[in-house]
């Protein structure tokens, strides 16, 4: 099997593409990524691929449906992971969420159209297309509201076009805020940027409502079960990587039990203003064995770290 990684080269298709090649080290693992994140810390380290010389990297935009026709002719599993996602640097930029998540799926699923053999098609799409305060993602219908979630809704409402193409499986998996260890680490989201300050300052600010609950999962989960879907393909259009329910309270708690000198000074700016709960019944009912706990995750997280300030 040869696989195929959009985004390959970002925060969470670095990780899945060390996977793979760990758990599939004779395929070859073509990554695109348009490095539009300057991520090219990707390239260098200690950290090597066990399949040698089987890791091919090709800079191309999403929207080069014709490279994407190139690279698919050789490869069996399509992860598609490039997006763009809210930042501080793209905070109104709508068009740029249109540009990438939406017609960059197309021109994905363009390419896939063309293609004489048979391939499988993993879509990573997002929680963010509920806007409900408390949802239930099997039950309850999508209702984005902000310029990245109606982007990614649109995304996913191309896969359909894929059920004409016998040679074509595809399944779309919709995640929650991510967390963890990358070698393309990300701070600007609220548990990691916690965490990063903790371990090399010893305090961190959290946000006003960080009572607030929000689904997230750790990377390594996440990356576990997007392999998994290589040895065991769904039946179902869309599907749900474990979760959990997380306030940066949570976060707090449980970085106290490890070390309770830790400050925590409470901001203005409340981030999670706007978040958004999974339902207790989807919880219970979606229960990922081998899922990593909020404990276990943030341990994985600090032990990272190159190194401290000897708070841990």
């Amino acid at each position: 099997m040869n696989f195929l990684i959009t985004g390959g080269a970002g925060y969470i298709g670095i990780e899945l593409a060390y996977a793979i090649s760990e758990n599939f080290s004779s395929s070859k693992i073509t990554i695109i990524d348009s490095l539009a994140r300057a991520n090219t810390n990707v390239f260098c380290g200690m950290r090597k691929f066990p399949s040698k010389g089987k890791i091919e990297f090709v800079e191309a935009d999403i929207l080069d449906s014709q490279t994407i026709f190139e690279k698919l002719k050789e490869v069996d599993f399509v992860f598609h992971l490039a997006a763009i996602v809210p930042e501080d640097r793209f905070p109104h930029e709508s068009h740029l969420y249109e540009s990438i998540n939406y017609w960059g799926t197309a021109s994905v699923i363009s390419a896939l159209e063309r293609v004489d053999h048979e391939v499988t098609f993993i879509n990573i799409s997002t929680l963010e297309i509920f806007s409900n305060s408390v949802f239930n993602p099997l039950g309850d219908e999508p209702n984005p509201r902000s310029a990245y979630a109606i982007s990614k809704f649109r995304a996913e409402r191309q896969l359909p076009r894929l059920r004409f193409f016998e040679k074509i499986r595809a399944v779309n998996v919709r995640s929650p805020t991510v967390f963890g260890y990358s070698k393309n680490l990300r701070v600007d989201s609220a548990v990691n940027r916690v965490i990063f300050d903790v371990v090399l300052k010893g305090r961190a600010t959290l946000a006003s409502g960080s009572d607030l609950q929000s689904p997230h999962v750790d990377i390594r989960s996440l990356v576990k079960f997007l392999v998994h879907l290589v040895y065991e393909f769904p039946d179902e259009e869309t599907i749900h990587p474990p979760m959990m329910n997380l306030s940066v309270s949570d976060i707090r708690n449980t970085i106290e039990k490890r070390n309770p000198s830790i400050e925590f000074h409470l901001g203005d700016n409340d981030s999670y203003s706007f978040s958004r709960r999974v339902s207790n019944e989807f919880l219970s009912d979606h229960v990922e064995y081998g899922a990593a706990s909020l404990e276990e995750g943030i341990d994985d997280f600090i032990s990272s770290f190159t190194f401290s300030c000897s708070y841990f």
